[in-house]
Protein backbone atom coordinates (compact mmCIF):
# COMPACT_ATOMS: atom_id res chain seq x y z
CA UNK A 1 0.00 0.00 0.00
CA UNK A 2 1.57 3.22 -1.02
CA UNK A 3 1.09 6.70 0.64
CA UNK A 4 -1.42 8.80 0.04
CA UNK A 5 0.45 11.75 -0.05
CA UNK A 6 3.97 11.24 -0.93
CA UNK A 7 3.32 8.14 -2.77
CA UNK A 8 5.81 5.52 -0.17
CA UNK A 9 5.26 2.83 1.02
CA UNK A 10 3.13 2.62 4.26
CA UNK A 11 4.25 0.44 6.80
CA UNK A 12 2.16 -1.73 9.40
CA UNK A 13 2.92 -0.44 13.17
CA UNK A 14 1.46 -0.32 16.88
CA UNK A 15 0.46 1.58 19.16
CA UNK A 16 -1.36 1.85 22.27
CA UNK A 17 -4.82 2.81 20.49
CA UNK A 18 -4.01 -0.31 17.84
CA UNK A 19 -2.05 -1.02 14.71
CA UNK A 20 -2.12 1.50 11.92
CA UNK A 21 -0.24 2.10 8.75
CA UNK A 22 2.34 5.12 8.89
CA UNK A 23 4.30 6.49 5.99
CA UNK A 24 7.77 4.77 5.57
CA UNK A 25 9.15 8.73 5.10
CA UNK A 26 7.62 9.68 8.57
CA UNK A 27 8.76 12.67 10.32
CA UNK A 28 9.10 14.36 6.83
CA UNK A 29 5.61 13.01 5.61
CA UNK A 30 3.38 11.98 8.71
CA UNK A 31 0.34 9.97 6.78
CA UNK A 32 -1.11 7.58 8.54
CA UNK A 33 -4.25 4.88 7.70
CA UNK A 34 -5.86 2.95 10.15
CA UNK A 35 -5.67 -1.00 10.16
CA UNK A 36 -7.82 -3.56 12.09
CA UNK A 37 -6.17 -5.65 15.01
CA UNK A 38 -5.32 -8.65 12.08
CA UNK A 39 -3.32 -5.79 10.35
CA UNK A 40 -5.97 -5.96 7.07
CA UNK A 41 -6.28 -1.77 6.14
CA UNK A 42 -9.38 -0.09 7.26
CA UNK A 43 -10.79 0.71 3.27
CA UNK A 44 -8.31 2.84 1.79
CA UNK A 45 -5.69 5.44 2.68
CA UNK A 46 -6.92 9.10 2.24
CA UNK A 47 -5.02 12.15 1.32
CA UNK A 48 -5.20 15.10 4.41
CA UNK A 49 -8.37 16.49 2.45
CA UNK A 50 -10.07 13.28 2.82
CA UNK A 51 -8.41 12.32 5.83
CA UNK A 52 -10.69 15.49 7.16
CA UNK A 53 -13.79 15.19 5.32
CA UNK A 54 -13.63 11.41 6.90
CA UNK A 55 -13.34 13.09 10.50
CA UNK A 56 -16.66 15.24 9.57
CA UNK A 57 -18.51 12.54 8.42
CA UNK A 58 -17.61 10.87 11.45
CA UNK A 59 -18.63 13.45 13.73
CA UNK A 60 -22.07 13.75 11.67
CA UNK A 61 -22.42 10.10 12.52
CA UNK A 62 -22.63 10.62 16.13
CA UNK A 63 -25.22 13.81 16.40
CA UNK A 64 -27.88 11.37 14.53
CA UNK A 65 -26.58 7.47 15.95
CA UNK A 66 -24.29 8.81 19.32
CA UNK A 67 -20.71 7.92 20.58
CA UNK A 68 -19.12 5.33 19.20
CA UNK A 69 -17.85 4.47 22.95
CA UNK A 70 -21.60 4.88 23.92
CA UNK A 71 -23.23 2.93 21.24
CA UNK A 72 -24.38 -0.82 21.91
CA UNK A 73 -23.60 -3.44 19.71
CA UNK A 74 -27.25 -2.93 18.08
CA UNK A 75 -27.14 0.59 17.88
CA UNK A 76 -23.39 0.05 16.05
CA UNK A 77 -25.48 -2.53 13.78
CA UNK A 78 -28.21 -0.25 12.84
CA UNK A 79 -26.03 2.62 12.07
CA UNK A 80 -23.93 0.34 9.51
CA UNK A 81 -27.10 -0.68 8.03
CA UNK A 82 -28.16 2.53 7.60
CA UNK A 83 -24.50 3.25 6.02
CA UNK A 84 -24.79 -0.16 3.59
CA UNK A 85 -28.68 1.37 2.64
CA UNK A 86 -27.42 5.19 2.14
CA UNK A 87 -24.25 5.16 0.59
CA UNK A 88 -22.23 3.66 -2.32
CA UNK A 89 -19.46 1.83 0.01
CA UNK A 90 -21.22 1.29 3.20
CA UNK A 91 -18.00 2.24 5.77
CA UNK A 92 -16.29 5.75 5.82
CA UNK A 93 -13.09 4.39 5.44
CA UNK A 94 -14.13 2.88 2.26
CA UNK A 95 -15.55 6.62 0.67
CA UNK A 96 -14.10 9.23 -1.61
CA UNK A 97 -14.54 12.90 -1.42
CA UNK A 98 -18.04 12.52 -3.45
CA UNK A 99 -19.05 9.48 -1.13
CA UNK A 100 -18.55 11.95 1.72
CA UNK A 101 -20.38 14.89 0.14
CA UNK A 102 -23.08 12.59 -0.65
CA UNK A 103 -23.34 11.31 2.91
CA UNK A 104 -23.22 14.81 4.60
CA UNK A 105 -26.68 15.44 2.26
CA UNK A 106 -28.43 12.42 2.98
CA UNK A 107 -27.45 13.17 6.96
CA UNK A 108 -28.74 16.51 6.78
CA UNK A 109 -31.70 15.71 4.69
CA UNK A 110 -32.70 13.05 8.13
CA UNK A 111 -32.35 15.49 10.82
CA UNK A 112 -34.48 17.75 8.65
CA UNK A 113 -36.95 15.45 8.60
Amino acid sequence: MNCPECNAEMILRSSKYGKFYGCSKFPLCDATHGAHPNGKPLGFPANKELKLLRIKAHKALEEVFGKWEDMTKQDKKNMYKWLKNNTRAGHIAQMNKEDIQELLINLQRGSDE
